[in-house]
């Protein structure tokens, strides 16, 4: 007669406690190297994002035919830096 071993019963692991503040806040202060890369692809993604659509206005702005130059008028660079508006 063989005698079996009884079965190791696992229990199951506990919840995690919640935190506290937002889920912001748990991003500002993470110290977890793959989420600190991710926030950093992003931030560097939406400037680059940025950065295109300031170059498409400049471009299409250099495109345009105008007596004015530029969105402020004619001479704005003197007037804005020597204040004398002629």
């Amino acid at each position: 007669m063989t005698i079996a071993p009884a079965p190791i019963v696992s229990r199951p692991s506990l919840a995690p406690p919640p935190t506290k503040g937002s889920r912001l806040t748990s991003l500002l202060r993470t110290t977890d190297h793959k989420t600190i890369g991710l926030m950093y692809m992003v931030a560097s993604f939406g400037f680059f994002m940025i950065g295109g659509l300031m170059a498409m206005l400049m471009r299409g702005e250099l495109g345009r035919v105008s007596q004015s130059r530029g969105l402020r008028g004619r001479g704005w660079a003197g007037e804005s830096f020597s204040g004398v508006d002629r």
